[in-house]
């Protein structure tokens, strides 16, 4: 019972812990302390970047496993697809400037960052934004207290990252490789994920990526699509630095707003909004 239970959770926890440093491990193995270097500084601006969003996910937790408790299947399914999106959002709203800005973030931050620094960050990014989404999933896996079958499967998926990296690097490919190799992996275990909530709950794969893949997908790609256009006219780095970031953000909360959201999600974040102008 309880102890199967934290054990499992126990294993998954550290599965992602183990994933890194094995990682870390075969770059230092292959490419010396540089590659590692430009890792860790890839980690730091992406645990930086997660940790608002791993925070909203923490903050609905208790929704999630509470509906499911008092069996509104429903409404925790709902709560559920709401967080994955919400989860999302909040990653892309800071990952799309930074990725877009990154050569010029570490230059500004490290003066002159170990090479591959850039794309290694920008990799590692991409790789926790196709984790972001699965967040509140694990919250309603956890929720169910069937932990084994989902913690040993989608662990041992993760596990895998180590001797894909491993001959991908025997291979002669390059050191950002193993990061590819990570994000491909990131997304298989998010698809076994679905699968395997819905063997343990009543689950709708269909309607999971109606009103969040398809949201999400979207809003990605029309937040992105003006910045990536500014990145390429403004030529002065740091007038760049200004108006990408700043045409981020705009055009990402636009996108939020009117296609990331239903209706009376927008509804009540206009009331929130209205109500802070006029009462601040």
């Amino acid at each position: 019972g309880m102890f199967s239970y934290v054990g499992w959770n126990l294993f998954g926890s550290s599965v992602g812990v183990f994933k890194n440093q094995i990682v870390n491990i075969l770059l230092n193995q292959f490419f010396g302390s540089l590659a590692n270097a430009a890792r860790a500084i890839a980690s730091q601006v992406s645990a930086a970047v997660t940790s608002f969003s791993q925070n909203f996910s923490t903050a609905i937790r208790p929704q999630i496993i509470k509906t499911y408790a008092a069996e509104q299947k429903e409404e925790c399914l709902s709560l559920t697809f709401r967080g994955c999106r919400m989860t999302f959002f909040l990653m892309y709203i800071f990952t799309l400037p930074l990725a877009l800005e990154m050569p010029f973030v570490l230059d500004v931050w490290l003066k002159n960052p170990p090479e591959n620094a850039v794309i290694f960050a920008r990799l590692v990014l991409i790789d926790a934004l196709v984790d972001s989404v699965s967040y509140p999933i694990m919250t309603l896996a956890q929720a169910t207290g069937k932990i084994k079958l989902y913690q040993s499967v989608v662990g041992g998926i993760l596990l895998m990252n180590l001797p894909a990296s491993y001959v991908c690097l025997k291979c002669g490919l390059p050191a950002y490789s193993v990061l590819v190799v990570a994000i491909c992996i990131t997304f298989i275990a998010f698809v076994v994920r679905l699968f395997i909530i819905k063997a343990l709950t009543d689950f709708s794969i269909r309607s999971f990526l109606m009103s969040v893949c398809l949201p999400i997908f979207a809003v990605a790609v029309l937040s992105a699509v003006v910045p990536v256009a500014a990145r390429y006219f403004i030529k002065d780095k740091i007038l760049n630095f200004i108006c990408v970031v700043f045409l981020s953000v705009a055009f990402t909360s636009v996108s939020v707003l009117f296609v990331g959201m239903n209706k009376s999600e927008r509804v009540s974040v206009l009331n929130m909004m209205r109500r802070r102008i006029f009462n601040a």
